[in-house]
């Protein structure tokens, strides 16, 4: 099973798979996103156990979170992004063959082109908007870097400490 997060502006996706759909481990991941990313002041969701458990609830007022939004019952279309990104990720692993073994580095191999894609809506990838810079992935290792990347690189690189050797009986003035 996978719980599926989107960031509703950015289109940023966070999937973790999870072999329970408890409140418990709905939490554990939740506060794990939360420490990584800051807590979210609206949260959606449908109408799963996990989701409109006391436990789940005091969570998320506990964190922070102001608006706990749920979906119509027995009606998944009204959180048709969190649909539709479900319906996504689940073609993705579809389409790269992906068995139990190979899930995390196919969900990985995923969101990392995912991530560094334009989205069709913002016309920026996630990982622009979200992080506020593109990802670094194997192509741009092809590319040449812009001059003041390599004039930055090799002065990080040549930077020399500002101690001198002494040499045993030297004298020094200080």
């Amino acid at each position: 099973m996978l719980l599926i997060v989107v960031e509703a502006y950015n289109k940023w996706v966070e999937v973790k798979p999870t072999t329970l759909t408890t409140a418990t481990s709905t939490i554990a991941i939740m506060d794990n996103l939360f420490t990584a990313y800051g807590t979210s002041i609206t949260l959606v969701s449908d109408n799963g156990r996990q989701n409109i458990a006391e436990e789940f609830k005091t969570f998320l007022k506990n964190s922070g979170v102001k608006y706990h939004k749920l979906s119509a019952p027995y009606h998944p279309s009204t959180n048709g992004q969190a649909e539709r990104y479900a319906q996504t990720v689940k073609d993705a692993l579809y389409t790269i063959k992906t068995t139990k073994s190979t899930l995390q580095s196919n969900l990985n191999q995923f969101l990392r082109q995912y991530r560094k894609a334009p989205h069709s809506i913002t016309r920026q990838s996630p990982s622009q908007l979200f992080l506020g810079r593109d990802l670094r992935t194997r192509p741009n290792l092809t590319r040449s870097d812009d001059i003041s990347t390599k004039v930055l690189e090799k002065q990080r690189a040549e930077m020399r400490s500002t101690f001198r050797s002494l040499e045993d009986g030297q004298r020094v003035y200080f």
